[in-house]
C-alpha cells in the first residue's frame, strides 16, 4: 500500500474519531430540567392511557389512536391530576372498525372511560370536566 493510500485512511480515520467525540453535555437550567421532566410525564401518561384504553377494546390489537393529549393541569374531585384526553377507532364485536371515538384516561387514580353507544354519562361527565373547554 502507498503512503498516500496510508495517509488518506489515516486521515479519515481520525475524522470518524473526530465525528463521533462531541462537546460535553451543558448543565441543564432549572426551567430546561422542569420542561423536560413534564415532556416524560407527559409522554408517559400518553402511553399508560394507550395501554389502559386497549384493555377496554373487543380487539386490543386493532386499536389506531388519533389525536391524544396529556394536561398535567387538571382538577379531578378537588385534586391536581394528569388526564390524557383522545380517540380511538378500533374493531367491535362483528370485526368491522367503529369510527374514532374519544376516550378519558386519568392517570392517578387510574380511571378510564370511552364514548359509547350505551350509557355514556360517566364520560361525558369527565371529558366535559378534564378535556372540553378551557382549564386554568
Amino acid at each position: 500500500m502507498n503512503n498516500v493510500v496510508k495517509w488518506g485512511l489515516g486521515f479519515m480515520g481520525v475524522c470518524a474519531v473526530l465525528a463521533v467525540i462531541k462537546d460535553p453535555p451543558r448543565e441543564l437550567t432549572p426551567s430546561e430540567k422542569t420542561e423536560k421532566e413534564k415532556r416524560s410525564t407527559t409522554y408517559a401518561a400518553v402511553e399508560f392511557g394507550k395501554v389502559a384504553v386497549q384493555r377496554q377494546l373487543r380487539d386490543p390489537s386493532s386499536a389506531n389512536f388519533g389525536k391524544v393529549n396529556a394536561y398535567a393541569d387538571r382538577k379531578y374531585k378537588t385534586k391536581s391530576v394528569t388526564v390524557v384526553c383522545g380517540e380511538v377507532n378500533a374493531k367491535n364485536a362483528f370485526g368491522g372498525y367503529t369510527g374514532m371515538k374519544q376516550f378519558v384516561y386519568v392517570v392517578e387514580p387510574s380511571v378510564t372511560a370511552l364514548d359509547s353507544d350505551g350509557d355514556n354519562s360517566r364520560f361525558v361527565d369527565l371529558w366535559n370536566a378534564l378535556c372540553a373547554g378551557k382549564h386554568t
